[in-house]
């Protein structure tokens, strides 16, 4: 069976909306470029309107980026995010073509999650990124009992990598609850029914 060739890498003129956090394309591009990871907007179909993001690394197969609004009707890297349903990450080489990532597997996650998340997906594919064999880059080493398997509990992940993104990320949910707990005490009630409890 002859396998389909790849598309051709073909530069598109389409820019995404880089002030808009209310788009997926910003949030991507800004998450990949975190990452480390090299990338170029395509059109590879021309008969098809969907752009991608491309993510390339010399020895690498690219890794396609796109999102999926709800109701499956626009497939683009740059959509609102209030119509994002999934951001996806796909691979072909010479084995397959397989999913990187995909959003429908982080049930609730907000849009910039997903973008964060696929992009650590990404650069783990490419290797850029180094992906920890003990706790899979949950952060988690999970424990089992010695005789029965049966799983008895976690502890924190203590290679290097993963405690300095869980440092991170602590860092960073530290800075949103600094940011909610001043937004709220500049907050004026206008009436009395502007804040819980009524």
């Amino acid at each position: 069976m002859t396998r389909s060739p790849l598309p051709r890498i073909r530069h598109s003129l389409t820019k995404p909306r880089l002030a808009a956090e209310d788009y997926t394309g910003a949030l991507l591009l800004q998450a990949l470029a975190h990452e480390g990871v090299t990338v170029q907007i395509d059109q590879p179909w021309p008969s098809l309107p969907c752009e991608f993001i491309v993510c390339e690394r010399k020895g690498h197969a690219r890794v396609w980026v796109h999102c999926v609004n709800e109701g499956n009707t626009r497939m683009n890297y740059d959509i609102p995010c209030d119509e994002l349903w999934s951001v996806m990450a796909t691979v072909t080489d010479e084995r397959n073509t397989r999913l990187v990532y995909c959003g429908l597997d982080q049930e609730g996650a907000t849009p910039r999650a997903q973008a964060v998340a696929c992009a650590e997906a990404v650069a783990v594919q490419l290797r850029l990124r180094p992906f920890c064999t003990s706790c899979e880059d949950t952060g988690h080493v999970t424990i089992y009992h010695h005789s029965t398997g049966g799983v008895t509990g976690s502890r924190p992940c203590q290679w290097a990598p993963c405690v300095k993104r869980r440092e991170e990320q602590a860092a960073e949910n530290q800075r949103k609850r600094a940011a909610e707990e001043a937004k709220a005490a500049a907050h004026v009630c206008t009436n009395s029914r502007c804040c819980p409890p009524f």
